[in-house]
């Protein structure tokens, strides 16, 4: 990209009171607080936009162009963004499969990647994000929810665990992983019940150890 494309690009960019660059923003001194507010949330609005930018862009790319010269982007896009390309080809994958027209601005876009990745049917794609929005999910919780209905994980006993002492505690936790078949646990529920157990572990050994003195 020439000089000249880039300052075509620049005056494009748009914002009361601001000129933008390459380098930065030449923000007029005589802006006021009013005036600064609407910059600010015009920055917000296009930073928390940019995974969409580079979704939509990237998504039409492949559809005009083939997934070759796709893959050309991702490597420009990397080394402009620093996202890594994985990053970049979620969100392309996002942006294809849930339309502008159906994205919510209440949720932000991990809620999407979340729910574009668990579901391709897009009426219960539009169901899970009105869940999302009513039950005032984080993505993390989002996600939970989603694996917990596709049975990727099971729902765990101890969410409470702070209610009781620990030995109560512990005793809930051992009841139901007696009931468990670990078999057939995700990859992902492994490593969790793997680290989570390791403190009691190691304080099994500390105990065996003082036993044995």
């Amino acid at each position: 990209m020439n000089e000249n494309q880039l300052a075509v690009i620049e005056q494009t960019i748009s914002i009361p009171g601001v000129k933008v660059s390459c380098v930065g923003l030449e923000i007029d001194e005589n802006l006021s607080q009013e005036q600064l507010a609407i910059v600010i949330s015009c920055l917000h609005r296009v930073s928390g936009a940019s995974n969409w930018m580079w979704g939509d862009a990237l998504s039409f790319s492949g559809r005009k162009w083939g997934n070759r010269y796709t893959g050309s982007i991702y490597d420009e896009a990397n080394k402009i963004t620093g996202l890594a390309v994985p990053t970049l080809k979620a969100a392309k994958f996002t942006a294809e499969h849930i339309q502008p027209a159906r994205r919510r601005k209440e949720l932000t876009f991990t809620h999407h990647v979340e729910i574009a990745f668990g579901f391709n049917d897009p009426a219960v794609q539009d169901n899970w994000m009105d869940r999302a929005i009513n039950e005032k999910w984080t993505a993390a919780q989002l996600r939970r929810s989603i694996r917990l209905e596709k049975k990727e994980i099971h729902e765990e006993p101890n969410k409470d665990a702070g209610k009781y002492g620990p030995c109560d505690a512990l005793l809930t936790i051992v009841t139901w992983l007696r009931k468990e078949d670990p078999s057939k646990w995700s990859v992902d529920q492994l490593k969790a019940w793997i680290g989570d157990l390791q403190p009691i572990e190691e304080f099994r050994q500390k105990l065996l150890a003082i036993k044995n003195k």
